[in-house]
C-alpha cells in the first residue's frame, strides 16, 4: 500500500495492525508470556482489564511504555494507558479500583470545562464571518494547548452503568441479561455495582 512505516515497525507483522498513518498497534496477551519483550511503545490498553494479572503486567508489559518521546512527548497521551472492565469480583481485579483514588478531581473538571468551552467555539465557527473566524481558531487553538497540558500525567477513572448506554443499546438485551445472569453478575457485569469480598 506504499503506506508509511512506523518508527520502530516490527520485523515481522505478526500480531501487529497497520494503520494508514504509519502507527502501528502491538497485540499481546498475558496467555503468551513474552509477547511484549523488547518492545517499546507510545501507549497502551487493556480490555476485560479486571482478568490481567497485576504482578505481571507491572513487570512485562507497563515497562514497555517508554517509546519515542522525542517524537510524541509533548503531547499529552504519549505513554498513556487505558483500561477498561466491568466491575471486578476478585480481589485480583481490585487494583483498576485503586485508580479512583489517584484521579484529581479538580483537574478532571477543569478539562471538562475546557471541553465543554471549545465545543461552544466550534458551534460559534459556523456562523461567523472571516475576522471572527481568525480569532475564534486562534482560541480554540489556545484551549487545545490548556486542555493538552492539563491532561498530562492526569488520571481519569469513570464507572458506567449499562443503563447509562440505554439509548443505543435498547431495553431488550438488558431484559435478557437480567434473565440469564445471577444476581451478583448483572449488578457486577451490567449494572457496574461495586461488589466487595
Amino acid at each position: 500500500y506504499k503506506w508509511p512505516r512506523a518508527y520502530r515497525a516490527p520485523v515481522k507483522a505478526e500480531h501487529y495492525i497497520h494503520w494508514y498513518n504509519g502507527h502501528g498497534i502491538y497485540l499481546v496477551s498475558q496467555d503468551r508470556a513474552g509477547t511484549s519483550n523488547g518492545l517499546s511503545i507510545d501507549w497502551g490498553a487493556g480490555d476485560e482489564a479486571k482478568l490481567l494479572n497485576k504482578v505481571r503486567l507491572d513487570q512485562e508489559f507497563m515497562l514497555t511504555i517508554r517509546g519515542n518521546a522525542h517524537h510524541f512527548g509533548h503531547l499529552s497521551n504519549h505513554g498513556s494507558v487505558m483500561f477498561t472492565s466491568d466491575m471486578p469480583t476478585t480481589s485480583g481485579g481490585k487494583w483498576l479500583l485503586d485508580y479512583e483514588q489517584r484521579m484529581d478531581r479538580d483537574t478532571i473538571s477543569a478539562i471538562l470545562g475546557i471541553q465543554v468551552k471549545l465545543a461552544e467555539l466550534r458551534d460559534m465557527l459556523a456562523s461567523c464571518n472571516p475576522a471572527q473566524k481568525k480569532k475564534l481558531r486562534r482560541d480554540i487553538n489556545r484551549y487545545h494547548h490548556y486542555l493538552n497540558e492539563l491532561r498530562k500525567d492526569t488520571v481519569y477513572f469513570s464507572m458506567a452503568s449499562t443503563l447509562d448506554n440505554i439509548q443505543a443499546l435498547g431495553l431488550g438485551p438488558i431484559k435478557l441479561f437480567r434473565e440469564m445472569l445471577s444476581d451478583l453478575d448483572f449488578q457486577t457485569s451490567v449494572l457496574n455495582k461495586k461488589y466487595c469480598r
